[in-house]
């Protein structure tokens, strides 16, 4: 129900005017607490929600055996991910592909997206050709994306960076490409890296607070993203202290 739907029917629940064509008569203070929370809870129930994925690969047969899916053939694998991406995300819903989208020799790109819900954003990989990025169901297209989600800096690249705007601000840096095999990293500073191809989270896209919870388990992590090892630090050190001596 949009803004000015609610807007029209509290202005005539109020003044007893027509509502859609009716004429409603004048109602008491308890009605229209009711009629406010029912569309209070209407609005929160619709209320758009980010969602991220990457490295679907959608009609392409090998990465079966490439990435040991579970699936017996490329029909049931494309059937799989839709119905996945379908199950959580809404039409009012933002999704953000973090690359490799398609490779279908069979299907379009367009064919794909008109199955899957919500408002689709494209991060380029380096398997999304010509076709893919064309595809008119996508909102935007970009190479690299800076966001904010739920007052949070999130960094998109297909490729996943080992240091990326704000990273020393609790900026999270979420990337596919790896398809499981590349470690996220957790910074000082709250944030971090993460892998959110469907390999790594079930074949399905996920919102940021399951990335978050994902990150904050990962071991600790020096500032700015760098991994700090004790030994190497120890080493440091005693070369620091040898050059004092020799000086």
């Amino acid at each position: 129900m949009g803004r000015r739907t609610q807007s029209c029917i509290f202005r005539g629940v109020h003044n007893g005017c027509s509502i859609r064509g009716r004429t409603s008569p004048p109602v008491r203070s308890h009605q229209m607490l009711c009629i406010g929370v029912a569309l209070s809870r209407e609005g929160r129930a619709m209320s758009t929600r980010t969602f991220f994925t990457s490295d679907l690969h959608l009609g392409h047969a090998n990465i079966i055996r490439y990435c040991d899916r579970p699936f017996s053939d490329v029909r049931a694998m494309d059937r799989a991910l839709i119905d996945g991406w379908n199950a959580v995300v809404r039409d009012v819903d933002e999704v953000w592909v973090v690359g490799d989208f398609c490779i279908s020799r069979h299907r379009s790109a367009q064919s794909y997206l008109s199955e899957l819900n919500g408002n689709k954003h494209l991060v380029r990989g380096n398997h999304d050709k010509h076709d893919t990025v064309t595809a008119s169901g996508w909102s935007s297209v970009q190479d690299i994306a800076q966001i904010d989600v739920d007052k949070r800096r999130v960094v998109l690249c297909h490729f996943g960076m080992r240091t990326w705007p704000r990273i020393g601000r609790g900026a999270v840096m979420l990337h596919g490409h790896s398809h499981g095999r590349l470690p996220g990293l957790r910074t000082s500073s709250g944030g971090g890296t993460c892998d959110v191809g469907v390999d790594v989270w079930l074949f399905r896209p996920v919102m940021l607070g399951e990335v978050l919870s994902r990150i904050a388990r990962l071991s600790q992590v020096g500032e700015f993203g760098e991994e700090r090892d004790q030994r190497d630090r120890n080493k440091f050190c005693l070369f620091r202290q040898s050059k004092r001596e020799v000086t």
